[in-house]
């Protein structure tokens, strides 16, 4: 049996590049865990929203509520960065505090990658002033972490806020053309959303295929895509027809056996696609992102992490339909189509 508890910040510090999928940069880790220390939720934030409070004032207090409301009771911060072994993090000074007021345990490290220190440790004997190493991951924490990671919500990677801003700008351009005639538009959105599927997708690429997304037929061309629907069905949803063939599609998921399941490689490119745009998004644009990062881990059975998804997309825009239908149908227990059998009499 692999055991996949992870021992001491050192062994943590070292599993985070596994637990996230990529070496975190400039960012701050935080790993929340519930009453039996199960794990909760994995959340990976640029320490520029924390450094510069002026950014993006709400990412402490949101994401203090955020964790409350996932039921996490502890939670293990990280803030991984470039500091000099031993230096205060000005990140952690604004969030720790927060998550404290939250009624959050916290512990909290900070580490260049090679070394981790606690900066608030007055004992030399556990925290040196030029902080310890951290250890190799040898292959039972290798495994460890990659255990746990199959279980972790995808965490966000940092993205540098002049890139953001880029990406906000080529938003708002894209934006002012929507006075164009609907379907010429939803055609041309969804090749902004399809460019962004590429390797090496630029700022203003990643802006113009997350504006995309405000309108509701882009966004389902997408899951119908991600469903194996034809180039036809792709056409007829972006033309807003509610052909046979669309309604055959849409409803796979949610009735057993009317659909073929998606191939795991598919959904889990999909939900980094999810991560990596929703990265490049302002809070206010990043509702449908969230939403459809919930449909893929439901479609997953993942039903945790497809409420917690649910919850971040109601967070960004409370009235946003699809994350709360995703939301109930979690809360009742109900997975996707395939999941379940068919009825005797179907």
């Amino acid at each position: 049996m692999n055991s996949t508890t992870i021992h001491g910040p050192g062994e943590l510090i070292a599993s985070l590049p596994v637990l996230l999928g990529a070496a975190p940069r400039d960012a701050v880790i935080v790993i929340g865990t519930g009453h039996a220390d199960e794990l909760l939720t994995a959340v990976s934030i640029p320490r520029v929203d924390l450094c510069v409070p002026e950014l993006s004032p709400e990412t402490a207090p949101t994401l203090a509520r955020d964790l409350v409301d996932a039921g996490v009771l502890r939670a293990a911060v990280v803030s991984w960065s470039d500091l000099e072994p031993g230096s205060a993090c000005p990140a952690l000074s604004e969030l720790l505090p927060v998550l404290e007021c939250a009624g959050v345990d916290v512990m909290a490290w900070v580490t260049d990658g090679a070394t981790y220190w606690g900066e608030e440790c007055g004992d030399v004997g556990c925290c040196p002033p030029h902080g310890r190493p951290v250890p190799t991951r040898p292959v039972v924490v290798e495994r460890r972490a990659r255990a746990l990671a199959r279980h972790t919500p995808t965490s966000r990677p940092a993205v540098p806020s002049e890139t953001k801003k880029r990406a906000a700008r080529a938003a708002d351009r894209w934006r002012r053309h929507q006075e164009m005639e609907r379907d010429e538009w939803c055609q041309r959105a969804w090749g902004f959303v399809q460019a962004s599927m590429a390797t090496d997708v630029s700022a203003p690429q990643w802006g113009k295929a997350i504006a995309s997304l405000d309108d509701v037929r882009v966004r389902d061309a997408l899951i119908v895509r991600w469903l194996g629907a034809s180039p036809t069905v792709v056409r007829d949803v972006l033309q807003g027809r509610q052909s046979r063939a669309v309604h055959r599609v849409m409803d796979g998921a949610l009735r057993p056996g009317s659909t073929a399941v998606p191939d795991d490689d598919v959904i889990d490119a999909a939900r980094q696609w999810c991560v990596e745009a929703t990265a490049h998004a302002r809070r206010r644009d990043r509702a449908p992102l969230y939403a459809l990062a919930a449909v893929l881990a439901w479609w997953q059975a993942d039903l945790v992490t497809s409420r917690e998804c649910a919850h971040e997309a109601l967070a960004c825009d409370p009235g946003y339909t699809l994350a709360m239908l995703l939301r109930e149908m979690c809360e009742m227990g109900l997975g996707p189509g395939w999941q379940r059998e068919l009825p005797d009499d179907w």
